[in-house]
């Protein structure tokens, strides 16, 4: 998300009460080629909610979105592979935003990165727009004060995760999917600059749910080490809020004396090994299971055991019937299973 050191309408602080409204654990301010926010000592715990910040970097393949990277960092008009390569040196690590934007990622070609956005709200506000340009923002604004909830379901209703492109960079080797709020709660209609929608709206509409080592403690330096190891590691999971919390969602994989979580490989080395799926409350479901991009089963049950699989890239989609038609809400990231 972005502040007012970018091209936000909040600062960080009006940010973190937002979170806090909207009952996040932490949140990952990313202003455009700025570490201001971060020189400037505001990362830390605003009451229950973390605030970390890294950069959304300008390069010319597209937006990369930068963290655990000093407050010294520096880049300038480096070729892409360059900047991904002194991102990592200095510690960090990275993802490609918004792929499928008009400002979309173009070097599929680089390496070093840790993954991909496969889901950004502004992306699908600016899709939305497509679908119905004329009528988006008038019909958007209006309703938003009326009925918020139904405004922001209008926007992520045709929500096409980009799972193709992530297939194909996981064909290459490891790659963590991430969900993008991407909020500037700045809505521009002419020379009106509306606070629409409202960072608490986007916080409570679309997240990234992560699975830390050890509990969170409320010390910087300590949970920040928990939060940047889950994300670049991929033991972690988007879903789109809105639709019901994501919390409880559970994807393993399990054989004699071991388990493995999502972004973790698992050796059969002739034992047998069990994938196991659990799904939160009792909604109407659609449980899709993906093996290297194919699609391998589907049920509507909430727990369920996939015995004796075999080598393979396995990971979980989840969908919820809303209106006669299923409507994307979980998506996992992978479990490796190698030989």
């Amino acid at each position: 998300m972005h502040s007012t050191y970018s091209d936000g309408g909040g600062s960080i602080e009006e940010i973190m009460q937002a979170a806090q409204a909207a009952g996040l654990d932490f949140v990952l301010v990313t202003d455009h080629n700025t570490l201001g926010a971060l020189k400037d000592g505001k990362e830390g715990w605003y009451g229950r909610s973390l605030a970390l910040v890294g950069a959304e970097i300008t390069l010319a393949a597209g937006h990369f979105l930068a963290f655990d990277i000093p407050p010294d960092f520096t880049w300038k008009k480096e070729p892409v592979q360059d900047v991904i390569d002194m991102v990592n040196t200095c510690g960090g690590f990275g993802f490609y935003a918004h792929p499928t934007s008009r400002r979309c990622w173009t070097d599929w070609e680089a390496s070093g990165y840790a993954g991909i956005e496969i889901l950004n709200l502004s992306s699908l506000f600016t899709e939305a727009g497509k679908r119905r340009p004329a009528r988006l923002l008038f019909d958007f604004a209006c309703g938003y004060f009326k009925d918020t909830f139904r405004a922001m379901q209008t926007v992520i209703s045709g929500a096409k995760p980009c799972t193709e492109k992530w297939e194909k960079l996981l064909g290459k080797g490891r790659c963590v999917s991430i969900a993008g709020a991407d909020a500037h709660a700045l809505l521009k209609v002419g020379r009106v600059r509306l606070g629409i929608p409202s960072y608490a709206d986007v916080f409570k509409t679309l997240g990234t749910y992560i699975i830390t080592c050890e509990p969170l403690n409320g010390e910087l330096v300590h949970d920040k080490i928990l939060v940047y190891d889950a994300l670049r590691a991929g033991r972690s999971y988007t879903a789109f809020s809105l639709w019901g919390d994501a919390g409880g969602f559970e994807f393993f994989a399990l054989s004699p004396g071991e388990t493995r979580l999502m972004g973790e490989s698992i050796k059969t080395g002739g034992k047998p090994v069990f994938l196991n799926i659990k799904i939160p409350g009792e909604r109407r479901v659609l449980v899709k299971v993906f093996r290297s991009s194919k699609l391998i089963m589907q049920t509507n049950r909430h727990e369920l055991s996939i015995p004796n699989i075999g080598r393979g890239i396995y990971r979980v989609e989840v969908s919820l019937l809303k209106s006669g038609r299923h409507v994307p809400w979980i998506i996992s990231n992978p479990i490796f299973v190698e030989e």
